[in-house]
């Protein structure tokens, strides 16, 4: 067993090393609108939900300066739609992950289409087949000297969820096909799958 303390790595080495060790990650593809209309659009696999009642799902955003669109944008207005990503839409996520300037609307710009939300102001991705509105409840800061990240969490308003994925009132896993992120460039899917009973209570 190879034992590495991350204090001995840089930043960027210790950043690809802990997302080679935690996967799969599920991938938030997150929309959200400046103070002044533009829509924004990118993902983040440091992503997952921490509360059922409230409702709530939490994803990280690194801090740089200048800050992110989507963490600019969760500041001015405290809104966003996150989207889960399936194997259709896997190349367009990743083109929304280049650097482009805060006036680029990325939903358009990458091929997406745009459908109204119902409680918020950011668009739904209409090729998602799952889509929840949200609103920033806190952020937690995790900083280490230039580093660090926002640690957003954001109570779900309403759920949007596929016909095609939606099965007697459940969601069905398998027509979902949702992807995952690895390590470096490497992403999966989930068609593999099996079930396992909880053990009975003592």
């Amino acid at each position: 067993m190879i034992s590495l303390d991350p204090a001995s790595l840089n930043p960027t080495r210790s950043y690809l090393l802990q997302i080679a060790c935690i996967q799969p990650r599920p991938i938030a593809l997150v929309a959200t609108c400046s103070a002044a209309g533009v829509v924004n659009l990118a993902p983040f696999s440091y992503f997952t939900g921490v509360a059922s009642t409230p409702p709530t799902l939490c994803l990280s955003i690194s801090r740089r300066q200048p800050e992110k669109d989507t963490y600019a944008n969760l500041l001015a207005t405290r809104e966003l739609v996150v989207h889960m990503v399936d194997r259709p839409m896997a190349e367009r996520m990743v083109a929304c992950s280049a650097d482009y300037p805060p006036e680029v609307n990325e939903l358009a710009t990458c091929g997406f289409t745009a459908v109204a939300s119902e409680v918020v102001k950011p668009p739904r991705v209409a090729e998602a087949p799952i889509a929840m509105e949200c609103r920033l409840r806190q952020v937690v800061e995790v900083v280490e000297g230039d580093h660090g990240a926002h640690l957003v969490l954001a109570t779900i308003l309403r759920y949007h969820v596929s016909e095609a994925v939606w099965n007697g009132g459940r969601i069905d896993s398998t027509p979902l096909d949702p992807i995952g992120r690895l390590g470096g460039q490497s992403y999966c899917t989930c068609r593999t799958r099996f079930d396992l009973p909880r053990p009975p209570k003592p």
